[in-house]
């Protein structure tokens, strides 16, 4: 039995998750403590991920077409700068560092022995992933607790 309902995203939807997983990045980063790189990585990588898809969603592709992107997060700066988001070009490293480990072989989500993971400064993704949901919150009509403004 699914416990859940069936319905389909939405650019609301993807960008309140985002938020979400910004703020327990957000909660991390700003307690000082040492968090494992996997763990902060694929949160900032989700958010940025969840963010520009909403982008792209809102901006008229489907959720077919999203799939077809994967979890790539340098394919998703690309399209969603191709299809009107004032990002930065070209994709910036610290993206580049956390797709290498966010999309396949997916090193965030499934660990390799003897496998090491670059990924940028917590404060270098943490930086650009704020300036990039601000961004996508007022191209898409929302602020930062996900209220329409």
């Amino acid at each position: 039995m699914n416990a859940t309902m069936n319905h389909d995203s939405t650019d609301v939807s993807l960008y309140r998750g985002s938020l979400n997983f910004f703020k327990a990045t957000d909660i991390v980063f700003k307690s000082g403590e040492s968090c494992p790189a996997d763990a902060f990585g694929f949160l900032v990588s989700h958010s940025l991920e969840l963010a520009l898809k909403a982008y792209l969603l809102k901006n008229g592709m489907d959720e077919t077409n999203l799939k077809s992107i994967g979890h790539s997060l340098v394919k998703a700066w690309s399209k969603s700068v191709e299809h009107g988001l004032p990002l930065e070009t070209p994709v910036p490293r610290w993206c580049e560092l956390l797709d290498s480990a966010h999309s396949s072989p997916f090193l965030f989500r499934y660990a390799k022995t003897n496998t090491g993971i670059v990924t940028p400064a917590p404060q270098e993704s943490h930086s650009g992933l704020n300036k990039v949901l601000d961004i996508v919150g007022s191209e898409i009509g929302l602020d930062r607790n996900g209220n329409f403004v």
